[in-house]
C-alpha cells in the first residue's frame, strides 16, 4: 500500500456486486496524486477488499481475520470487511487481536485496523508462558509434595528421635534407679547385717527339726565359737535340758504352742555352762515351702548378777533408810507423807512411820509453827529445784516446838510435773538454842564493852581536867616561874610530878582514843600532805628520846613522793607510836630506819625497821591485842599501856589500809603500814633516795636533822 506503483501494478478484477456477499462489499478509493509538478490528478477506484489485498495474499495470510480502513481525519470507514480467504467469513473469535497501522497515500491518511488471528506458532508462543507457569506450578506442587513428604518424614524421624531419646532417658533412669536400688539394697543389707551383729542377743534361725541355719556375730562373743563352725548343728544338742526343749519346739512347729520364752543353760564344752534365755519368736515359710523358726538367745548371767546387785543395793539402802539417824521422807505435792523412816517419826515424836503418815495429811498446817514458811519453802524449792540447809520451826506430836534443818529436792515427771518432794531433816533445836544463848551473850558483851568504853571515856575526861592542873602547876614549880626554889629536892619532885603527869595524860589520851575508835565516834579529818613533812615533825618531837636511846635514825624517802590524802594528825600519831616502839626496843648503837615508796598497785608502803630485840610469833600476837604488853625488862624506859599498836592498827584500818608486824627474835622488827591507792594523789613516782639523819651536835641538847640525798 505504500506506493502508487503497487496499485498500478495490481490487476483489478471486474466488479460484480451481485455475486459478492457481505464479506466482500464494494468500496471506493479516491487517490489524489501529483501527475506533474504543476498538475494534480484524482484517481477514483471502485473495488472490493479482495481485489485490494488479492486472493493469494489473504489465503496465504491465514492469520488475518478482518480489515477496517478508516479516514483518519474524518473517521469515515472506507472498508469494513471480515473474512477468511475473503469469501468465507467466520464467527468472531475471542482470540482475535487488533493491530493498528497508519497508511499515507499522498496527503491522505488512512487508519487500517487488522483483526489478527493467532497462528499455531503465536498460539504456542502465547501459550508458552502459561505452559511454563503450569510446568513451574506442577514442579512447585511436586516439589512441595516432595518437601511436605520429606517434612513429614523429618517430623516422623524427629518424633521417632524424641521417642528414642525419651526411651533412652527412661532406660537410663531405670538403669540409674536400678543402680540406686541395688546400692540401697546393698547398703540396707550391710546396715541390716550391722544391726543384726550389733544386737547384744544372739539371733538365730533353725529349720523344722531345730538345725541351725543362721547365727549373728553375737554368737561368737557369747560362746567363743565360730559361726561357720556352728551352723548346721542342732540347737538342742547344746542345751542342758535337751528333751524338754525339743518337745516344746515340736509343739511350736505343729502350731500347738504360741511363741514362748524359756530359761536353760548352753553347754560351752569343758564342763562349762552359761545361763541363757531362749525365745522362739516366729515361724516363716521359705520359697521352697520349708519351715524356718526365728528366735533369740539372751545371756542372763549379767542380768542375774545385776538383779542380785540391785537386791543387795536395795537391802543396803533400805537399811540406811531405816537405820539413818536423820529423818528421810518423800512428800506428795499436796503435802502428804508418801514415805518416812523411823528416825523422822522419832524426831517428830511418833511411834512408827505408819502412825506419822496416817496422822499428818497437810504438812504446812499440821507440822509447821508458821504455815507461811512452808509455802515460801515450796516456792523456793520449785524455783531452784534443790534447797540445802533450810531451817524451820515445827511442832512435835505433843505440840512442843522444835527446829529442823532440811535438804530437799523436787522429783519431776517426764512432762515436767511435780511427782513428789524428797529430802532429809536433822533436829537442830539444841544448836538453835545455843546460838540464841550465844547471841544474847554477844549482845550483853557488846553492851558491857560499850559501857566499859563509855566509862573509860567519861573517866578520861574527868581525869584530864585535874591532871592538866597538876601538870601545869608542876611545870611552873620546876621552871621556877614564881621564883627560885631554895630546896633543890623540891624542884626534882616537881620534875617527877610533871613527868608522871604527862605519862598519865598520855595513857588517858590513848584510852580515850581507843574508846572513840571502839565506839565508832572517831572521825577522820582528811587533808592532803607530804609524808616527809609529817615525818620531820615526828623526828622533832622524838628528838630527845632518840638522843637518849643512842640509836642511829634514818628516813629514806623518794625525792618526789606523792602526797597522801589522809588525816595528818592521825598519821603522825601512827608514826610516833611505831617510831617510839622501834627506839624503845633497840639497844644503844642500833639502827632505826624509815623507808617509803609505791608498790606495783600504787599503794604507799611505809616500813619502820629496827635492829632491836625482835619478837616471836606469840609475842606479835600478844602485842597486837588491846592492853597487850611484851616483856620490856631490857629497856630502862617505863612500860606503856599496851594500847599503842591497837591505836595504830585501828587508825590504819580507818584509812582503809593494812598494818602488819614482821619480826624475828633477836633480829629486829619491821612495822609495815600500807595506805591504799585511793589515798595516794600521784600514781607515778620517780624514785631517788632521800636520807634524813638524826645525830646530836656538840654542845646541843636536841638532835640536828641532816638531810642526805
Amino acid at each position: 500500500f505504500g506506493q502508487i506503483g503497487y496499485l498500478q501494478d495490481m490487476q483489478w478484477p471486474a466488479f460484480d456486486a451481485k455475486n459478492n456477499d457481505s464479506a466482500d462489499q464494494p468500496v471506493g478509493l479516491i487517490v489524489k496524486t501529483r501527475l506533474a509538478p504543476d498538475h494534480t490528478g484524482i484517481l477514483l477506484v471502485v473495488t472490493t477488499p479482495s481485489k485490494i489485498f488479492g486472493n493469494s495474499w489473504t489465503t496465504q495470510r491465514e492469520d488475518i481475520d478482518s480489515v477496517v480502513i478508516q479516514d483518519r481525519e474524518t473517521g469515515f470507514v472506507l472498508v469494513n470487511s471480515k473474512f477468511t480467504s475473503i469469501a468465507a467469513p467466520q464467527e468472531s473469535d475471542s482470540s482475535v487481536e487488533t493491530v493498528d497501522y497508519v497508511l499515507q497515500l499522498g496527503e491522505q491518511y488512512w487508519q487500517i485496523k487488522f483483526g489478527v488471528k493467532p497462528t499455531l506458532v503465536s498460539k504456542m508462543l502465547a501459550a508458552a508462558p502459561w505452559a511454563a507457569l503450569g510446568l513451574i506450578l506442577l514442579l512447585t506442587i511436586a516439589a512441595a509434595g516432595i518437601a511436605r513428604r520429606k517434612h513429614k518424614q523429618d517430623l516422623a524421624l524427629e518424633e521417632m528421635s524424641k521417642n528414642l531419646e525419651g526411651a533412652h532417658t527412661e532406660l537410663q533412669s531405670k538403669i540409674s534407679e536400678r543402680d540406686k536400688l541395688f546400692h540401697a539394697l546393698r547398703k540396707s543389707e550391710r546396715e541390716y547385717k550391722a544391726v543384726i551383729n550389733s544386737v547384744s542377743d544372739v539371733i538365730f534361725e533353725t529349720d523344722e527339726i531345730g538345725r541351725l541355719m543362721f547365727l549373728n556375730e553375737t554368737w561368737k562373743k557369747m560362746t567363743l565359737r565360730e559361726v561357720t563352725d556352728t551352723v548346721g548343728e542342732s540347737l538342742f544338742s547344746m542345751m542342758d535340758d535337751q528333751q524338754k526343749q525339743r518337745d516344746m519346739f515340736e509343739e511350736l512347729v505343729r502350731g500347738e504352742r504360741q511363741a514362748y520364752r524359756t530359761e536353760t543353760r548352753l553347754n560351752l564344752g569343758h564342763d562349762s555352762f552359761k545361763p541363757v534365755e531362749v525365745a522362739f519368736s516366729m515361724l516363716r515359710m521359705t520359697e521352697d515351702k520349708s519351715i524356718r523358726v526365728v528366735g533369740t538367745i539372751t545371756d542372763i548371767e549379767k542380768r542375774r548378777r545385776a538383779e542380785m546387785a540391785v537386791r543387795e543395793a536395795e537391802q543396803r539402802f533400805r537399811a540406811i533408810f531405816e537405820n539413818s539417824v536423820s529423818g528421810i521422807y518423800q512428800i506428795s505435792a499436796d503435802g502428804r507423807f508418801i514415805s518416812a523412816n523411823m528416825a523422822l517419826a522419832e524426831i517428830l515424836g511418833y511411834g512408827t512411820p505408819g502412825e506419822l503418815m496416817a496422822s499428818i495429811t497437810d504438812i504446812g498446817s499440821q507440822l509447821y509453827v508458821r504455815p507461811e514458811e512452808r509455802r515460801e519453802f515450796v516456792q523456793k524449792l520449785l524455783f531452784e529445784g534443790r534447797v540445802a540447809g533450810h531451817e524451820a520451826e515445827v511442832k512435835r506430836k505433843d505440840g512442843k516446838p522444835m527446829w529442823l534443818m532440811q535438804n530437799a529436792r523436787v522429783v519431776r515427771s517426764e512432762k515436767g510435773g511435780v511427782e513428789y518432794y524428797e529430802g532429809s531433816v536433822w533436829d537442830v533445836t539444841e544448836r538453835k538454842e545455843a546460838e540464841e544463848a550465844m547471841r544474847h551473850a554477844r549482845i550483853q558483851a557488846e553492851i558491857s564493852s560499850r559501857t566499859r568504853m563509855e566509862f573509860l571515856a567519861n573517866m578520861s575526861h574527868e581525869l584530864r581536867t585535874p591532871l592538866n592542873a597538876v601538870i601545869g602547876f608542876s611545870e611552873i614549880i620546876k621552871d621556877e616561874v614564881m621564883g627560885p626554889i631554895e630546896v633543890r629536892v623540891y624542884k626534882e619532885y616537881a620534875q617527877d610530878i610533871y613527868d608522871s603527869g604527862n605519862y598519865l595524860l598520855k595513857i588517858i589520851s590513848e584510852i580515850l582514843e581507843v574508846s572513840k575508835i571502839e565506839t565508832g565516834n572517831r572521825e577522820l579529818n582528811v587533808s592532803n600532805f607530804r609524808l616527809v613533812r609529817a615525818l620531820k615533825a615526828c623526828v622533832t618531837i622524838m628528838g630527845t628520846r632518840i638522843e637518849q636511846a643512842g640509836v642511829e635514825f634514818k628516813i629514806n624517802l623518794p625525792e618526789e613522793l606523792p602526797e597522801l590524802l589522809a588525816e595528818e594528825l592521825g598519821f603522825k600519831q601512827i608514826m610516833l607510836n611505831l617510831i617510839g616502839n622501834a627506839i624503845k626496843f633497840t639497844p644503844q648503837g642500833g639502827k632505826v630506819t624509815v623507808n617509803a615508796g609505791l608498790d606495783t598497785e600504787n599503794r604507799m608502803v611505809i616500813d619502820i625497821i629496827d635492829t632491836g630485840i625482835g619478837m616471836s610469833a606469840e609475842e606479835i600476837k600478844k602485842a597486837l591485842q588491846p592492853f597487850g604488853k611484851v616483856d620490856t625488862s631490857f629497856s630502862g624506859m617505863k612500860a606503856g599501856t599496851g594500847l599503842g599498836l591497837t591505836i595504830v592498827e585501828s587508825l590504819v584500818r580507818l584509812h582503809g589500809g593494812e598494818f602488819t608486824l614482821i619480826s624475828q627474835k633477836g633480829a629486829g622488827t619491821t612495822a609495815r603500814v600500807i595506805m591504799p591507792a585511793s589515798r595516794v594523789l600521784m600514781p607515778h613516782v620517780e624514785v631517788t633516795e632521800t636520807v634524813v639523819e638524826a645525830a646530836p651536835e656538840e654542845d646541843s641538847e636536841k638532835p640536828h636533822l641532816k638531810v642526805v640525798k
